[in-house]
């Protein structure tokens, strides 16, 4: 950043915990800073946003990934050694996952206000 351009100075407002949360919700960046400088001073946003993820979220797919992956792995060892799968377990455990992504898109939605 230029000499001309250099930010130094700071403004400090005081916001309520819910202008808080709509601020949160409403910015397009995951830096509140950089989305207030851009909507207050009228600048075009000249980069696609990037939006916020919830680690938590991110942890819970993790793990449910993990799940797909070991189901799949448990099909191929079983098809390389020509086994009869048992397909009653591998349909109960997509539907413990199935479960927890509706779980986790109800989530969403909620905390979002989104309708489905």
């Amino acid at each position: 950043m230029s000499e001309q351009h250099k930010r130094t100075k700071q403004i400090i407002i005081r916001v309520s915990e819910d202008e808080y949360h709509q601020l949160l919700e409403n910015s397009l960046y995951p830096r509140l800073a950089t989305w207030i400088r851009e909507t207050c001073l009228g600048k075009k946003i000249s980069k696609k946003p990037t939006h916020y993820t919830d680690k938590n979220l991110l942890a819970w797919l993790g793990r449910l990934n993990g799940n797909l992956n070991q189901i799949a792995k448990y099909i191929n060892v079983q098809n390389k050694a020509k086994n009869q799968i048992d397909v009653l377990k591998i349909i109960a455990e997509l539907a413990l996952i199935r479960a927890s992504l509706d779980q986790l898109l109800e989530i969403q939605y909620a905390d979002k206000n989104i309708q489905k």
